[in-house]
């Protein structure tokens, strides 16, 4: 085993021999030439004696010796090949095991746009199962989660559904969320029809998501058809929050209907009803390059909300 150590000791002073040389210089060995070498590698035979001659240069001293018709291990690339023989399985072994953590662990990423009841409804079904995985849970804003999920960061994202999905990503689950007006339970509430709507709307001080959210979009396209003019007091996105403030005699909101039985200040709001259906989508997006793990089946079998 002294090769082994000999090698760590070039490896510390910077003269390693990289992965890739050592893969190159034992698939010419097996070979018994370049040429075929380069064929099996997918590179060119000027490309491997290159990265061959490199690691010789590291090394300091030769790995082959060539002649015009055939190329052959020298003594001490016989012992080089011999002796760091259990390096590519001990990679693949630490790959197989890090492949491994990934697998015990979801990682989900859901919008800061979902409330405590969309929450409760997602992921209570799947805690109470016994599938061996950690649940790792981030909130982000909708665009985070998406860009995040493209870039292969969680293995699921939740978030508000838009018009155009990257290519990247599939949609592997949707949920229909319908929306309702809460106001304080001291507000004078009647009115008639769309017009008596447009009215009472009119005169009240709303607290709406932000106006670079999908769901504000979904909103404002809600209130264009009906010609309702919605004076936008406070934005923020949690409807949990908006709730709390309504409670507190701050406005009025468009809140996910299912969102309303579990807020703090339930006792406090009324609920409106609405001239016209307002609803938006809810996506479960995934890579479309990563491979479906059984725990993402287990997940979305257990989500208690669809369309």
């Amino acid at each position: 085993m002294w090769f082994i150590f000999a090698l760590y000791a070039l490896m510390r002073e910077g003269l390693d021999i990289n992965l890739q040389s050592l893969r190159l210089i034992r698939l010419v060995a097996e070979c018994g030439a370049i040429t075929a070498a380069s064929a099996q590698a997918g590179l060119s035979p000027s490309s491997i004696s290159r990265h061959i001659q490199a690691a010789e240069a590291r090394l300091g001293f030769r790995v082959f010796d060539r002649t015009t018709r055939k190329i052959q291990l020298t003594e001490k690339g016989f012992t080089l090949l011999r002796e760091t023989q259990v390096i590519p399985h001990v990679l693949d072994e630490a790959l197989r095991r890090i492949r491994e953590l990934d697998e015990s662990r979801l990682k989900v990423c859901i919008s800061t746009g979902l409330t405590t009841s969309h929450i409760a409804g997602i992921f209570h079904a799947y805690q109470k199962m016994d599938t061996g995985q950690k649940l790792v849970l981030s909130q982000m804003s909708g665009e985070n989660v998406l860009r995040g999920t493209v870039a292969g960061l969680y293995d699921l994202g939740i978030l508000t559904g838009m018009n155009t999905i990257p290519s990247e990503v599939e949609v592997c689950h949707r949920i229909e969320d319908v929306f309702v007006a809460i106001t304080n339970e001291s507000d004078d509430l009647p009115y008639e029809g769309v017009a008596g709507f447009r009215k009472w709307a009119a005169i009240r001080d709303w607290l709406l998501p932000n106006d670079t959210s999908t769901t504000r979009r979904v909103i404002d396209d809600w209130a264009l058809t009906l010609r309702v003019r919605l004076n936008a007091r406070t934005e923020l996105e949690n409807f949990d929050l908006m709730g709390q403030l309504v409670g507190m005699g701050m406005g009025v909101a468009l809140v996910p209907r299912r969102a309303v039985g579990l807020m703090s200040q339930r006792k406090k709001l009324k609920i409106v009803s609405l001239p016209k259906v307002l609803k938006r989508e809810l996506v479960v997006i995934r890579r479309k390059s990563n491979q479906v793990q059984d725990g993402q089946k287990e997940f979305l079998n257990k989500i208690l909300f669809s369309t």
